[in-house]
């Protein structure tokens, strides 16, 4: 996939899709197992603080019996196990909305490039005074907004989007109130919901590169404005206030901001709530690594996206679909593609390692996901004053005579912020950092 402009209607088309709209899909009797380069995760030490990953979740090889609280499906009537959503080809795979051809991506809203929304509404003019007056107006950064009482970060909400009570059509596509507690904070598609890089916290939402507070970003990834200081003092902004809700609660939220990879990694003072955008051309070369703080006790989550993949949009978007016929099984042939499709080497592989330690220092252990076939990324509550370092290293790239691009990825830190904390699912996904 080369960098070209593209229509950002067609960004995504999920691979967590309704089965409904592929004819009488079957369900595999496996899921892809992990191979070589997984077979060995999930070894941390279970004194460690617990985290759960995308190699966790490779390690379970599709058997969910430990699951707390049990996930039987996805769909109200859906005819597929949800162990399906779990194999590679799926939601948490390259092809699903974590991945490179995902909003997340290269081709979403976030990036340099001509299509690429935010080089216009963060990267060009200072309108955050019009922002407050849509605040004023029920906008984005209102109590009626996202981040508010009423949005997704409000666990309460989060029925709406389950099955109604006393839903039994087996014809109905509404997600399953199962699947709607698997999206919190050490589900098995957390990095899905509305604490990860997707929901309103992350690149895509209002305190973002095409978010609504209007403060225009540096060619450093900085957000400022053109005269006098920002509203939390200084002269680069890093928080606002959102009531949570109208005339009561107010909370604080850090920005999100779009870095260049060594600008990240030089920061001494970074928070939980960032992107860095840089290049590994050899996996020989060292690991780059970016330090950063939490202020609170919270969840946070790192997903590590890569930028380019072998096939285009428009190809891969076909894969999926063939996928999706056979229970998102992965497919050994392809209608236009003359060799056997072999999906490892389709994709840049980078690897993913979080140190964690206290607020004085003390380490309390790493996390790794260094899965072979979906895309990396870690999951965990840490405390108040928590120094972590994200390392991101090139495990192998995909090749072919026509590649003109380095391999390049996407470091994406959310932290869950001053959102209340939301009980955890449980299961042997979660696995302790490894420790000494």
């Amino acid at each position: 996939m080369q960098p070209r402009p593209v229509l950002l209607a067609a960004l995504l088309a999920s691979a967590c899709a309704d089965p409904a709209s592929s004819p009488t899909p079957t369900p595999p009797d496996e899921v892809d197992v992990a191979g070589e380069k997984g077979d060995h995760k999930a070894d941390g030490n279970a004194n460690g603080l617990p985290y759960t990953s995308a190699t966790s979740i490779e390690a379970l090889k599709g058997d969910l019996r430990g699951i707390s609280p049990p996930v039987d499906r996805v769909f109200v009537g859906d005819p597929l196990s949800p162990k399906a959503y779990l194999q590679v080809m799926s939601c948490l795979g390259y092809y699903g909305p974590i991945g490179p051809y995902g909003p997340l991506g290269l081709l979403g809203p976030v990036g340099e490039d001509v299509w690429n929304p935010s080089r216009y509404i963060s990267g060009s003019l200072d309108w955050h005074l019009f922002s407050q007056e849509l605040s004023e107006s029920d906008g984005p950064l209102s109590a009626e907004g996202p981040l508010g009482s009423k949005g997704p970060l409000n666990p309460s909400s989060w029925a709406a989007f389950g099955v109604p009570d006393g839903e039994s059509d087996a014809g109905s596509r509404t997600y399953s109130n199962a699947f709607i507690g698997q999206l919190a904070p050490g589900g098995l598609f957390s990095v899905l919901g509305p604490l990860g890089p997707l929901g309103p916290l992350g690149p895509l939402g209002p305190l973002g590169p095409v978010g609504a507070h209007g403060f225009v970003a540096d060619r450093e990834g900085h957000f400022g404005v053109e005269e006098g200081e920002c509203p939390d003092g200084g002269s680069i902004c890093r928080t606002v206030e959102v009531p949570w809700e109208e005339g009561g609660e107010v909370r604080t939220y850090e920005l999100f901001e779009h870095y260049p990879a060594d600008v990240a990694a030089d920061m001494a003072d970074n928070d939980t709530s960032f992107m860095a955008e840089g290049e590994i051309a050899d996996p020989d070369d060292p690991a780059v690594s970016f330090p950063f703080t939490s202020a609170n006790a919270q969840w946070v989550t790192v997903t590590l996206v890569p930028d380019y993949a072998r096939f285009t949009y428009p190809e891969a978007m076909a894969i999926l679909y063939q996928a999706s016929l056979t229970g998102f099984a992965t497919p050994s042939a392809l209608a236009f593609y003359p060799w056997i499709y072999s999906h490892r080497t389709n994709f840049d592989d980078f690897d993913l390692v979080l140190d964690v330690a206290d607020a004085e220092g003390k380490s309390l252990g790493r996390a790794t996901s260094d899965s072979a076939d979906r895309v990396d990324w870690i999951q965990l509550r840490v405390p108040a004053g928590a120094r972590l370092t994200a390392s991101v290293n090139l495990y192998k790239s995909w090749w072919q005579p026509w590649r003109g691009v380095t391999p390049a990825y996407r470091l994406i830190v959310v932290g869950s912020g001053p959102t209340a904390a939301i009980p955890s699912v449980t299961g042997p996904h979660h696995v302790g950092l490894a420790t000494e």
